[in-house]
């Protein structure tokens, strides 16, 4: 969440007036620099994410990603000036006692599979059923927004026609982004799993295609 608080700092003027689309070349080029930083925070940040789950199980790390929510806090109010509204602090709240409550009852055990493990449980049935779901959860969200994103073209953002339907506008994007990005996590643990059983097994690189499949579905994830 630093490097993303990082990557908009400083805001940009034209952000805050909506009046004045032109920047000195000075103050580009700074929030250039800071873009570049934070992305580059973002990226580090994201290895070591990676190695966490090779270390823990994916039950415990993936909940405490959402601690980043409970940074944002701080970082938006001293880095961008945002207000701290009551609001913000209650849901915050939500979030923080959400994420104890999954680490506590969590399994704690980090056992590696085999190769062979790892492949069969993207053919069991709960698997199916899940994937399934969460297609059928994207599939409705980008069909909703390219609905909503007609009527704002045809009629205007501030038409009755679109009106009603601009929260939930702003909403299916937060939803369609934490769908598609949480799948990163499990991929990136299959990733992780099979690359530990490989050190003392056989070479994934070489006898199974599948492991280029998850790495390609990570990569569509993140990309």
């Amino acid at each position: 969440n630093l490097a993303v608080a990082i990557a908009g700092h400083p805001p940009p003027r034209t952000f805050r007036s909506n009046c004045n689309f032109s920047l000195p070349e000075s103050e580009v080029n700074l929030f250039r620099v800071y873009w570049l930083v934070g992305f580059g925070c973002i990226v580090v940040g994201s290895l070591f994410d990676f190695a966490a789950l090779a270390f823990g199980a994916q039950s415990v790390v993936a909940p405490l990603g959402s601690l980043t929510l409970v940074a944002n806090l701080g970082f938006a109010q001293l880095m961008h000036g945002e207000t701290l509204t009551r609001n913000d602090c209650v849901a915050t709240s939500l979030i923080l006692l959400g994420c104890l409550l999954s680490v506590s009852f969590a399994t704690h055990k980090n056992e590696i599979a085999s190769i062979d493990d790892v492949f069969e449980l993207y053919m069991t049935e709960r698997f199916l059923l899940y994937i399934a779901a969460v297609h059928l959860l994207i599939s409705v969200c980008f069909i909703g927004i390219k609905h909503i994103e007609r009527i704002e073209a045809n009629f205007g953002r501030k038409s009755h026609q679109y009106l009603p339907l601009a929260k939930f506008h702003r909403f299916s994007y937060a939803v369609l982004s934490g769908v598609v990005g949480a799948q990163s996590v499990l991929f990136a643990k299959s990733l992780n799993e099979l690359l530990l059983a490989s050190i003392t097994g056989p070479k994934i690189f070489v006898s199974y295609f599948g492991f280029y499949l998850i790495a390609a579905a990570l990569f569509a994830c993140i990309s």
